[in-house]
């Protein structure tokens, strides 16, 4: 197994651009990786959900679950945002960032609240639709 590097922590220096950009890289995927779970657990819920749509407080309770779950994992979207959004303001040396387009208009940081409001609009769509027997 690999010792970490922990080198510049020891030394008091500061870490170098590379280490920095090599960060900001890890926290954005772990924002996609984040948001990808929160599609995965939204599929079971629903999935979940309109099987047990017979018994009907089962099936909110897993919609409950999921939609609180949601909420969670845009919290850490959110937190892992605020981190990198942090660290890019060290990196001012260097342009990376990518002007707006017709066919790009959206962030993807702007796209996680769109996203994020879809799911739980679901939820709260089909929780009273199994409540109210709409749903065959």
């Amino acid at each position: 197994m690999e010792k970490p590097r922990t080198e510049n922590v020891e030394s008091g220096n500061s870490p170098s651009p590379s280490e920095i950009l090599s960060f900001v890289l890890h926290q954005d995927n772990l924002m996609w990786n984040r948001l990808q779970t929160m599609g995965v657990v939204q599929i079971g819920a629903l999935g979940a959900a309109y099987g047990l749509r017979p018994i009907c407080w089962l099936s909110i309770s897993v919609l409950v679950l999921a939609f609180v779950l949601t909420i969670l994992f845009f919290f850490l979207i959110k937190r892992d945002e605020l981190m990198r959004t942090k660290i890019e303001n060290q990196l001012s040396q260097f342009s990376y960032h990518v002007p707006r387009v017709w066919y790009a208009p959206i962030k993807g940081r702007e796209e996680t609240w769109i996203i994020t409001i879809g799911l739980l609009a679901t939820d709260i769509i089909i929780g009273v639709a199994v409540g109210l027997r709409l749903i065959p």
